[in-house]
């Protein structure tokens, strides 16, 4: 055989291997969807020696080819990409080009979480022309009724199998509202609330307040409005009930020794009573849960009882006075033994308003107290007096007339 004839002999077996190698290479792709991960592989039933993609990314650099005969690459964005692989047997290279489409994402939105009323319907829509739905709940329709609390989710798959996925919380609402069942007594009607903070308020009575007047007995209802638009109701049972009454009042006058004290009964009504002593100015003078008030003053007092239904009464009450005097001691010595130390007036505290006045001998004023007193400790200006005899003017402020009379302070 001459050398032409060889050399054709090798260009044939050449051509003939690498249109056999090529037919046999198939390259396959994984799902194409952006955001995915894209998987290379070489089907053939060749040996192939080595290989080299490029995928068509050339934004991505280094990473835009492989070496590994099978690759994964993920691409930026939607496009159609030209992936060449380059693969070798017995040192000859072979070419196959493929295009890759990354397709988009279906877009879905079921919208901010929300609250709707209780008792309503929400629609959720996952949006039209997609292939398929898929909810939390299993349901496989473009929209869902929801009433009720929770978190619903989605997953949409348009014509390219491409998934996207959202999801929403719902959460349902009621007005808050306490109607309190009342009782109410002759002459007393009841208040009763729905609470503020509502857009509109409406009562069985066909009041639109807040708050209405009950002075009969039945039922009240009353249907709020809030600013969502949802609806409350409560009714209130409303009886009528018999008022306390007061039966008696015993008084002791302030004597010598003590104050006055009162006491009071009464019947009717429900227990527990509370009771409140007022003096003849309308000022609150004492409490009692018993009827009983001690170390009363002398004057003229109001008593109110109010029952544990809120049915009250009233009374007027005086107390009056055996006038008497205080007693002053005639002398002490502040010389800190702890004993007579201090000028003591017996019996003042039964006169809270007593005034007082102590003098020296040049009519000098060295002490003095109005109201409440606190015992004289023989000082002027925080300076220690001497020994000697000093006069006091004492008016108790009960009506007697003041007393004088002579003190000794010894040392």
């Amino acid at each position: 055989m001459n050398r032409n004839l060889l050399a054709l002999f090798l260009v044939l077996i050449l051509l003939i291997i690498t249109i056999d190698t090529k037919a046999q290479v198939t390259v396959n792709t994984s799902r194409q969807c952006i955001g995915d991960t894209v998987h290379f592989s070489i089907t053939t039933a060749l040996t192939i020696d080595s290989v080299r993609w490029k995928f068509g990314d050339i934004a991505s650099g280094v990473n835009d080819s492989s070496k590994l005969v099978s690759p994964v690459h993920k691409y930026p964005a939607v496009n159609v990409y030209a992936v060449i692989l380059t693969y070798y047997i017995g040192g000859i290279a072979t070419q196959v080009n493929n295009n890759v489409q990354i397709y988009g994402l279906p877009t879905v939105e079921l919208g901010a979480d929300t609250t709707i009323c209780q008792g309503a319907n929400l629609t959720l829509d996952a949006g039209a022309g997609m292939a398929g739905y898929l909810w939390s709940g299993g349901q496989t329709t473009r929209t869902l009724l929801v009433n009720t609390d929770g978190r619903y989710k989605v997953v949409v798959r348009n014509v390219n199998n491409c998934l996207n996925t959202d999801s929403i919380d719902v959460t349902t609402t009621k007005p808050s509202i306490v109607l309190a069942d009342a009782s109410i007594c002759t002459n007393y009607p009841k208040v009763l609330d729905a609470g503020e903070g509502f857009d509109s308020y409406l009562w069985s009575t066909g009041a639109t307040s807040q708050t209405i007047t009950a002075s009969a007995a039945g039922n009240y209802w009353v249907r709020v409005t809030d600013s969502k638009g949802c609806v409350g109701r409560d009714t209130a049972v409303v009886s009528l009930t018999d008022a306390p009454n007061f039966t008696g009042a015993e008084t002791a006058p302030e004597n010598f020794l003590t104050l006055g004290f009162i006491n009071v009964t009464v019947e009717g009504g429900s227990n527990p009573y509370s009771y409140t002593l007022f003096n003849s100015k309308g000022s609150v003078v004492d409490n009692s849960v018993s009827g009983n008030f001690a170390n009363v003053a002398k004057g003229e007092y109001t008593i109110s009882v109010t029952d544990n239904n809120g049915c009250a009464d009233t009374i007027i009450v005086e107390v009056i006075s055996i006038k008497q005097y205080v007693q002053p001691r005639e002398a002490f010595s502040p010389n800190g033994d702890n004993i007579n130390d201090e000028w003591q007036i017996k019996y003042i505290e039964i006169f809270p308003k007593t005034v007082i006045r102590v003098y020296d001998r040049w009519q000098r004023l060295v002490f003095e107290s109005d109201g409440e007193y606190t015992p004289w400790d023989g000082t002027y200006n925080e300076e220690i007096l001497p020994m000697g005899t000093y006069y006091y003017y004492i008016d108790q402020k009960n009506g007697n007339k003041p007393s004088v009379g002579f003190i000794t302070l010894l040392r």
